[in-house]
């Protein structure tokens, strides 16, 4: 076998975990592919319930360290794709608390000592 090409662009997807010819499957299938907006989920692949789908699928993405991206392209057309989580870590801290971490250590937002939402860190020093 011989490689040709080696990316460090594309994270790096874990196994589709669903079963083939479900809903889910094909959607996780085609984000793997690249980009996709709401309007191809629900006309080429038939899926109507695309924000559930997705956000199942986020959650299943976010246990292993990828992000679910939604962009707001125009009135009603909206584009999904996944990002590395190097592209997203920042620094954050809790109000409630004063908790400071980054953003990787706060799973949905939320503090780790208190699970009280967190903000992004501006303070500088």
């Amino acid at each position: 076998m011989t490689q040709t090409a080696l990316s460090f662009d594309a994270p790096i997807f874990p196994p589709n975990p669903y079963k083939p010819d479900t809903q889910k499957h094909r959607l996780y299938e085609s984000l793997k592919s690249g980009p996709i907006s709401n309007s191809h989920v629900v006309r080429d692949l038939g899926i109507f319930n695309s924000t559930g789908r997705l956000s199942e699928i986020r959650e299943y993405l976010m246990l292993h360290g990828i992000h679910l991206n939604c962009r707001r392209i125009k009135d009603g057309l909206y584009e999904y794709s996944v990002s590395r989580p190097e592209d997203r870590i920042y620094p954050v801290r809790c109000d409630y608390c004063d908790w400071i971490g980054m953003s990787d250590d706060c799973l949905y937002g939320r503090c780790p000592n208190c699970t009280s939402r967190v903000r992004r860190d501006t303070s500088e020093g």
